[in-house]
């Protein structure tokens, strides 16, 4: 039988690129797709654009700005019943085989379950500029300190989208991570595949854009650590509070452990539970906890 595939794609004045990226869901191979957008208030033609492609597998709704985050949690809770379920940007395009390569990598799992994959970098042309390979530890600690799911890579199970429908959290800096530990927390499994199967297009407009340029990394990452809190305190607590059912016993104890940080810093930076394969993503997390901005 073929799989079944919803995608959820959230439209914010996307007139430019939007057309190119529906195409290259609809043209997805040996899966059924069907396509949920909702379009969060644009101004532009954006919505107009979508209407006119004429596809039945399309739906659209149109709804006020609330931003990117809150835009696809709104998508989760508006998600019918697939078997699959797929995050998707507005000005990327997918490889023909991507979703039945993520469908084909966590199909068999009987619980919660989350792919993603690295990214092939590209320019507003699709001209090639690297790829975003995290080379991820897949487990819950290493999740907590970095978030190496992007979203526009993402598919899931229809018991991770369960578990997601089932609780709505009050604050969350980003869907995908969201999901991703969602998924680790109840006992399921988190896929990472090291070939890319998305072209992540880089411009000006990118609500989360990725370089391989080293020097635009470091100067994005300090520019971030000087002016953002990363929430991981409020997701721990969120976790606990929602999915208290669900977590085992050591998801708990490294919840509640990252959940009162700030009581007890020193035990949380020298967990080795809480560690990435990279020592630069252990070091940034720990400084963090330190400046209480994890």
């Amino acid at each position: 039988m073929t799989p079944e595939v919803q995608v959820l794609l959230s439209t914010y004045n996307g007139e430019v690129y939007i057309e190119e990226q529906i195409r290259s869901i609809l043209n997805q191979k040996d899966v059924q797709v069907s396509l949920l957008i909702r379009d969060d208030g644009s101004s532009d033609s954006t919505v107009s654009i979508i209407e006119g492609i004429h596809d039945p597998r399309i739906h659209v709704i149109r709804e006020e700005n609330v931003g990117s985050t809150k835009s696809f949690m709104k998508l989760i809770r508006l998600a019918g019943k697939s078997a699959f379920y797929a995050f998707s940007d507005q000005d990327d395009v997918w490889d023909e085989e991507k979703l039945i390569t993520a469908v084909s990598s966590i199909g068999d799992y009987p619980v919660p379950a989350i792919y993603s994959s690295a990214a092939r970098l590209v320019d507003s042309a699709l001209q090639p500029l690297g790829t975003v390979n995290c080379r991820a530890k897949t487990d819950l600690g290493s999740a907590i300190v970095k978030n190496y799911v992007t979203g526009c890579t993402c598919v899931m199970n229809h018991a991770l989208m369960e578990l997601l429908k089932a609780g709505t959290p009050e604050s969350i800096p980003y869907h995908d991570w969201w999901a991703n530990l969602v998924a680790l927390s109840a006992g399921g499994v988190s896929v990472y595949d090291e070939v890319p199967h998305v072209s992540y297009r880089q411009h000006g407009h990118n609500v989360v854009g990725a370089s391989e340029n080293p020097l635009v990394k470091w100067r994005r990452r300090l520019e971030r650590f000087k002016s953002s809190r990363y929430e991981r305190d409020h997701m721990a607590e969120e976790l606990l509070r929602l999915y208290d059912d669900r977590i085992s016993p050591d998801a708990r104890d490294l919840l509640e452990e990252v959940r009162d940080y700030r009581s007890h810093k020193v035990r949380v930076i020298t967990d080795r539970r809480l560690s990435t394969g990279s020592s630069v993503d252990n070091l940034l997390f720990d400084i963090l906890v330190l400046l209480n901005k994890a």
